[in-house]
């Protein structure tokens, strides 16, 4: 049993915008480090048992497998190249299966959004008719609710692959939103919103009590062609300086991903640096079960 001052001592915590490395260096890092990985995105729609989980895996390896096949037929390039883009979608949800299994052992009693009272039509709609940060602004509750149990009821360390957005808050997005929702219809807003788990005050304590907070940062070049469109979730997180606050130390992601893929030395740079930081011997065995 690990009290929860080790487990705020020994864990490591990544945060910073989408598509900064937060997933790649997380997998390289409990590789590295025997410390269980907790994919944060992935526990939005986690399955609750492991019949859920068998009968999906089940789908998607059939899917692969007829792929496959398919491939073997096509001439076109255009065809070929459109099929192998899809099983490297397929691939990619069955190692999502199997990371929630791997999750369901260490947080066996965690709820998902449906369990929280999510709305999935309300969630569209409002990406739809108002745009992306509309969206978030409904979903953000849910996420920090997720979020606090996620804290709530790890019982060991381990490496937190967090969310793009759910270290911060967009406050004063928010703010405009529900002027504007309010306008429209006050007793509608308050059953589909809760202003008051949503604001930054409340997201950041989550994190304060975890030594090791990463904020992985986008290149400065990319911080610095962002612009103020609205409808792009992540120029907002890009732009936020919430990161800066709950971020204990910052790493640069610069080099990580090339036209030729992912830099596996750069990887590895990354991986060091963190594991230096943090403390974290590496190549070691930590309990997962």
């Amino acid at each position: 049993m690990y009290s929860k001052d080790e487990i705020y001592e020994k864990s490591i915590i990544l945060i910073g915008t989408i598509g900064v490395g937060k997933t790649l260096i997380s997998n390289a890092l409990g590789k590295e480090t025997g410390l269980p990985v907790i994919t944060a995105d992935l526990l939005r729609g986690a399955t609750k048992t492991q019949l859920e989980r068998d009968e999906k895996k089940q789908r998607i390896t059939e899917k692969l497998d007829a792929l496959t096949d398919i491939l073997s037929l096509l001439k076109n390039e255009e065809k070929i190249n459109k099929i192998k883009n899809e099983i490297v979608d397929q691939k990619n949800g069955l190692w999502a299966v199997q990371r929630d299994e791997d999750m369901s052992a260490i947080l066996p009693n965690i709820h998902n959004y449906h369990d929280f009272g999510y709305n999935r039509t309300i969630s569209k709609f409002l990406d739809e008719a108002f745009g992306s940060v509309a969206w978030h602004f409904y979903e953000k509750r849910f996420e920090n609710l997720l979020v606090e149990e996620i804290f709530e009821q790890i019982d060991r360390p381990c490496i937190f692959d967090m969310g793009g957005g759910m270290a911060i808050s967009l406050d004063d997005e928010y703010k405009k939103l529900e002027k504007q929702f309010r306008a429209a219809n006050n007793e509608l807003f308050d059953k589909y919103f809760d202003m008051s788990k949503i604001d930054f005050a409340y997201t950041k304590k989550f994190y304060a009590p975890f030594k090791n907070v990463i904020y992985l940062q986008l290149p400065n070049n990319k911080e610095e062609k962002s612009t103020a469109n609205l409808d792009n979730l992540n120029e907002l997180f890009i732009k936020s300086k919430q990161f800066d606050e709950i971020g204990k130390y910052k790493i640069s992601t610069d080099g990580l991903i090339s036209n030729n893929g992912i830099n596996k030395e750069r990887v590895q740079e990354i991986v060091s640096e963190i594991c230096t930081i943090s403390n974290t011997p590496r190549n070691i065995k930590i309990n997962t079960l």
